[in-house]
């Protein structure tokens, strides 16, 4: 398989696989499982190569074939020179890690095949994926995924059974089974519409409650002889004669989730509202267990960081805590939200606004501002642990209503008993400035969250200052 293969299998352009491929960093490895699967899909790698000029040679020849389209052969042919010069060619006594002497195989024919089939069809396979995640409209239409196997002699048995089991798109098996899935495999994936599982009565499978991860021997260290471990998750599927098979990828393939979403959670806020919404609903179940992780560590570190300070004496001053301003999704503005403010536009377009977008955003600087002592002193805080399941709070609020004497202002709603509420205010098409370099600075409109506290519920109830939209 080719370049020009891939490029015609999957219809579409080489650029994001050569984005993918080009984002890599380097990372010197001796043995392949030396690296897991999340780090294989950040780092560019090839076992025993143990310079760094050696593995720019490669991983730039990989991504000049891309570019020019260029097939295994040609590929070769412009490589195998450069690393025959350096020494990384044939047999040869190499001194490990470890400092062991080994006799290992270098460059050849054969391992550049790998390397080439390898690296160019997960970058593809990476494209793809992108692809997918960031068009919503294609997920409303084709919300399922299929497996594909090539069915021939050579083809593993327990991808043949695989082949063809169809899942939701946001099916957690996605997140660790779809291709490639080990060196080799020539499986492929496709998305399947609503109407033709529909039409042809197609069967949906779901991996819930049937995923499991196994710890197995991958191989030994030939230096020491222990056991090389390695986890591997999957699922139990039956072939055609009933044989069940456990289906996994190989060890240093099983994909990592967080490569998955990072490309979903920056491209929702350039999303339209509308498809945004409907967007985030599909994909909640998928995309909340990462947003939350990414807040609960940012949330911790600052509580932390306060904490520190309290335990200084008096007569030392307090050091100034850090923030970048990074922004991080909280959430997605709900189909409620957006059709109450179209409403209020219509009667009032002057005070009222339409959302540019649905993603609702917060900052570091805001996070340290709803935890800061000001407000903790007059027990107005929420608790840390609140706070770092933020993301799952947008999505269940007791009540939503808009701010009557605040325009674009969304409140979220919670009941926390004794007759108190937290709350959480968004500001609709929030402008946010940002210090470029001297006197220059750049615009971001958004939908942002201000504050976050605790108030009493009737102030919220309060109907000439809010109005409830659900």
């Amino acid at each position: 398989m080719n370049g020009l293969d891939l490029k015609a299998i999957f219809g579409m352009k080489p650029e994001a696989a050569i984005q993918y491929l080009e984002s890599k960093g380097y990372k010197i490895t001796w043995d392949w499982r030396e690296m897991d699967a999340a780090a294989h899909a950040r780092a560019f790698t090839v076992a025993k190569v143990a310079r760094v000029d050696i593995l720019q040679d490669i991983h730039q020849g990989l991504v000049k074939a891309l570019k020019e389209g260029k097939t295994f052969e040609q590929f070769a042919k412009d490589i195998t020179p450069t690393l025959q010069q350096k020494g990384w060619w044939g047999k040869q006594i190499v001194i490990d890690g470890a400092g062991n002497a080994q006799v290992v195989q270098l460059g050849s024919i054969r391992r550049l095949r790998t390397i080439y089939d390898t690296n160019i069809s997960s970058a593809y396979m990476a494209a793809k994926e992108q692809y997918y995640l960031s068009n919503p409209a294609l997920q409303i239409s084709h919300p399922y995924v299929k497996y594909i196997a090539i069915l021939d002699g050579r083809t593993r048995p327990t991808h043949r059974a695989m082949s063809g089991r169809i899942f939701r798109f946001d099916d957690p098996i996605w997140q660790t089974c779809k291709p490639k899935n080990g060196f080799g495999c020539r499986c492929n994936w496709t998305w399947v519409s609503g109407y033709e599982v529909e039409k042809d009565n197609l069967n949906v499978d779901s991996s819930a409650n049937k995923l499991r991860t196994v710890n197995e021997e991958v191989g030994k260290n030939k230096t020491t002889g222990a056991p090389v471990m390695a986890q591997r998750t999957g699922i139990d599927v039956k072939d055609t004669n009933g044989k069940t098979h456990f289906f996994a990828p190989d060890a240093g393939f099983n994909s990592s989730p967080a490569e998955y979403l990072a490309p979903v959670l920056t491209k929702v806020q350039a999303m339209e509202a509308p498809l945004a919404t409907r967007f985030y609903a599909d994909m909640k179940n998928t995309l909340l267990p990462e947003m939350e992780k990414q807040f609960a560590a940012r949330v911790t570190a600052l509580q932390k960081e306060l904490d520190a300070i309290k335990l200084l004496p008096p007569t030392v001053k307090a050091p100034p805590i850090i923030t970048t301003g990074e922004r991080y999704l909280a959430g997605v503005l709900d189909s409620d939200v957006l059709v109450a403010l179209h409403n209020k536009v219509k009667v009032d377009p002057v005070k009222w606004k339409e959302p540019l977008t649905a993603a609702i955003i917060s900052t570091d600087d805001d996070m340290l501002h709803w935890i800061r002592d000001a407000k903790s002193a007059r027990g107005a805080s929420v608790s840390t642990a609140w706070l770092e399941q933020l993301p799952a709070q947008l999505t269940a609020p007791m009540a939503i209503y808009l701010d009557a004497q605040k325009p674009n202002t969304v409140l979220y709603i919670y009941d926390l008993g004794n007759g108190e509420a937290a709350k959480v205010v968004v500001a609709v098409g929030f402008v946010d400035k940002t210090q470029l370099t001297g006197t220059q600075r750049a615009s971001a409109i958004e939908n942002r969250i201000r504050t976050i506290g605790i108030v009493p519920m009737v102030e919220i109830t309060n109907v000439s200052k809010n109005e409830k939209i659900k």
